[in-house]
């Protein structure tokens, strides 16, 4: 019996230096080529930009009008701010633009506004008669006024306050000086260049606004401004 309990004694010694105690499970080490998971961070996903297209100016664009060139003939004109379209119903002014391009405009009197408008000057249209003024002068409509009729644009009947502001506007060109002289002789400079009268010049008779006598000291000069006032 006592042998038989030593043996047993034993057996289990060694099955406790063979196995060891039962212990809890230890964590394990996260590898060094492992990342921990990480909890997900919102992030703010930057907003996109949408770039508005702009029209870009057309060298005839002129104040209150935008334009647009069509087979190198057509010059499309519409009030600022309307809907660029091309309407079947139209008004055709057959080489009245500048560079003898033929107006193309929604209806007459886009078509006519468009013309009448010049740098330095304030109109008022209605009833076909086109009222003048100088920047400098105040839009008044006066009892005491200038008329030319059919002299404007489109045979409209010009109206001002005097009569040297209704010349100045209609022989006034963008590019150009312009100034009548004492022998009703319309002088024309290309801006910037030098406003002298020499003994050398160039003369277009009868081809200028009013049916004045054109002179410059270039023809090119004159071209161009027949030109840029459609004529």
């Amino acid at each position: 019996m006592q042998r038989a309990f030593q043996i047993s004694m034993c057996v289990t010694i060694g099955s406790i230096a063979l196995f060891g105690c039962e212990s809890k499970p230890t964590a394990h080490a996260t590898p060094q080529n492992e990342q921990a998971p990480t909890a997900a961070v919102a992030t703010e996903q930057p907003t996109a930009v949408t770039e508005v297209a702009t029209e870009a100016v057309h060298e005839h664009d002129r104040p209150g009008f935008v334009t647009s060139v069509e087979d190198d003939r057509l010059l499309w004109v519409w009030p600022d701010g309307a809907e660029r379209e091309k309407p079947v119903k139209q008004v055709r002014l057959v080489g009245a633009g500048p560079d003898g391009l033929t107006i193309v405009a929604p209806d007459q009197e886009t078509a006519t506004r468009y013309l009448a408008t010049k740098p330095g000057y304030q109109i008022d249209l209605a009833e076909n008669r086109l009222w003048v003024w100088r920047d400098d002068q105040q839009p008044e409509k006066t009892a005491k006024q200038v008329r030319m009729v059919a002299a404007g644009p489109r045979g409209t009947t010009l109206v001002g306050q005097d009569r040297q502001t209704l010349v100045d506007y209609l022989t006034a060109a963008d590019g150009f000086v312009t100034e009548v002289d004492e022998d009703g002789r319309l002088w024309v400079w290309s801006e910037g260049e030098e406003q002298g009268k020499p003994a050398k010049q160039v003369r277009m008779v009868g081809a200028g606004p009013m049916g004045l006598t054109l002179v410059s000291p270039a023809r090119d000069t004159l071209e161009g401004y027949l030109a840029a006032v459609g004529r």
